[in-house]
């Protein structure tokens, strides 16, 4: 049998918590930074609604009535080009791989925090420390997952969830009254046509939405996989809105620090974890407000790297035959193993490719360049060998629109992820 979600309510939250994650909180407000605020914000927000909606949507109806793993859901679909669909799971695997040490770098600075300590980051890096706190990440997985999906899952989701908007709304109303949140505003409505429109900005938008949501993966099909086929079309919508409102106020909270602090809003990928770390220092509230902030920050990876584990767990159990705790242990000594070069990356004994540290050649050029290509997979697979999406499509998509979402996942959507995979080798 398979598992279910108690409610629709657990399952919109738990598919919130694997859509949010780092990429909302750190990525997105870097990419703002260095996109000039509302050249990115306003194509961000028009895109992930037709975008990102309608390959969420699609992984939602299809999991919903198919109602297996996703390597036996593709399987049942076409076996003649089922190996291929090996594919957007190998990048989610790399993906858990280095971002089960992100996680673990969110989980130093929340401990730290705690004890209003401002670490420095690099010293940080180039220690053993993050390899520990790799492994601490990898026992409250193990300690969720092992459970059944009622029992692990969707507990620490239903409360972690909640607690992130809670975080994010303390954070805001604190940007408004101590922090500059008009000149944060006032970025975000910088807008230039020509700019907002250009191929580099909108690579760098879907490259995020892709990011942000996790859709192509297989992660949310799964989710999905253990609800109702009911709703579905308000479920996804719900996830996308709450999924974006989360990165644009956490952007907001952000901008507001550094222009209270004349950081430089393009700092890049250090401006959540060296740069604002020694900002909240400057403020009469921010020994309480960063743990606030590292909590939200490793609350949102956490329930992220929650939703990797399980893809990875499921489809062991499926083609293994292991019973859950079983799958569990062996996909986290297999990510932990898999770990190491990435934990150890800032080391003196640290890999270098290209001019790359380890993990920074698995984000920026491996999961970069494929990404589209593993998202692609997976939307055409369901977009044209599921038999029934029509059909379903017709149940659970209001106003008539179920030809419009028809050619934006059959047409539309895999000619810009076609696109987007040939310009990265450009």
């Amino acid at each position: 049998m398979r598992e279910h979600w108690s409610s629709r309510i657990t399952f919109i939250l738990a598919a919130i918590g694997s859509a949010v994650g780092v990429g909302n909180i750190w990525r997105f407000p870097y990419l703002v930074g260095e996109n000039g605020g509302g050249n990115f914000v306003f194509p961000y927000i028009v895109l992930i609604l037709i975008f990102g909606l309608s390959a969420l949507l699609l992984e939602f109806i299809a999991g919903s009535s198919i109602k297996k793993t996703a390597l036996a859901a593709f399987k049942s679909l076409n076996k003649k080009y089922y190996y291929f669909t090996f594919i957007p799971l190998i990048i989610n695997f790399i993906i858990f791989s280095y971002y089960i040490v992100v996680t673990g770098w969110t989980l130093f600075y929340l401990l730290n925090g705690l004890f209003q300590l401002t670490p420095n980051f690099t010293d940080f890096l180039a220690s053993n420390e993050p390899f520990f706190y790799t492994v601490a990440v990898a026992i409250l997985l193990y300690l969720t997952l092992h459970l059944k999906v009622r029992e692990g899952l969707e507990i620490v989701n239903k409360y972690l969830t909640p607690l992130l908007f809670v975080c994010i709304l303390i954070l805001l109303v604190n940007s408004i009254y101590i922090f500059n949140f008009d000149k944060a505003l006032s970025f975000y409505l910088n807008f230039n046509l020509s700019q907002a429109i250009s191929p580099t900005n909108l690579i760098a938008v879907i490259s995020q939405i892709i990011f942000s949501i996790g859709v192509g993966y297989g992660i949310m099909f799964t989710y999905a996989s253990y609800s109702e086929n009911k709703n579905i079309f308000s479920s996804t919508l719900a996830v996308v809105l709450a999924d974006t409102l989360i990165a644009l106020l956490a952007g907001l909270v952000v901008f507001s620090i550094v222009f209270s602090t004349n950081i430089d809003p393009a700092s890049g990928p250090t401006l959540v974890f060296v740069t604002l770390p020694s900002a909240f220092s400057h403020f009469a509230f921010g020994n309480m407000l960063m743990p606030i902030f590292f909590f939200l920050l490793f609350s949102a990876a956490f329930t992220s790297a929650l939703s990797m584990n399980e893809l990875l767990i499921t489809n062991m159990e499926d083609q293994f035959k292991f019973d859950r705790k079983r799958a569990a242990v062996y996909s986290i000594l297999l990510i932990l193993l898999l770990s190491i070069p990435s934990a150890f990356s800032y080391t003196k004994h640290g890999l270098d490719i290209n001019g790359f540290k380890f993990l920074e050649f698995l984000n920026d050029v491996i999961v970069q360049k494929f990404s589209p290509l593993a998202v692609l997979i997976t939307i055409l697979y369901l977009g044209w060998f599921y038999k029934d999406l029509e059909k379903q499509s017709k149940k659970q998509i209001p106003f008539n629109l179920t030809p419009i979402f028809l050619f934006l996942v059959r047409y539309v959507i895999p000619v810009i992820l076609g696109g987007l995979f040939i310009l990265q080798f450009v």
